[in-house]
């Protein structure tokens, strides 16, 4: 970089400072194995992300290679306890985050007239419960 880029040091102001002072995060609602442990509110959003990855290197003679595009789900998040400021909102996967909120993703996509799939189930929910939850909200 050129000299010319290069500024005087100004401490930040009193003002500046408490600007970027961010409020403290709620309290776990709980600890598993030993870490604390935040849990969801609701679901807020969702969106697809697109990504593409290359899979091998350019073909000599057409000067192109092999890529792979895939599509993943990620859900805006709302955590108990947090304030409903979109700041503490979050975009999670739905995996390894969201493994164990399948009732709050369907509820979400019942909410959204999305249609709710078999990945949106937990392995150890009780089918007829989980019916019943939903069809109260």
């Amino acid at each position: 970089f050129h000299v010319s880029l290069i500024r005087k040091y100004t401490p930040p102001t009193a003002e500046h400072s408490a600007a970027r002072v961010h409020k403290p995060g709620p309290p776990p609602t709980g600890f598993s194995e030993g870490e604390p442990e935040i849990t969801v509110e609701r679901i807020v959003n969702h969106r697809d992300v697109v990504s593409t990855k290359k899979l091998s290197k350019a073909n000599k003679k057409t000067g192109t290679s092999k890529k792979i595009t895939t599509t993943s789900r990620e859900y805006l998040v709302k955590w108990l306890g947090y304030d409903d400021e979109e700041k503490w909102n979050t975009w999670e996967p739905r995996n390894p985050i969201l493994l164990d909120c399948g009732l709050r993703i369907r509820e979400y996509k019942v909410s959204k007239n999305l249609p709710i799939l078999s990945e949106d189930w937990d392995d150890d929910e009780d089918e007829a419960q989980v019916l019943a939850c939903i069809a109260a909200t």
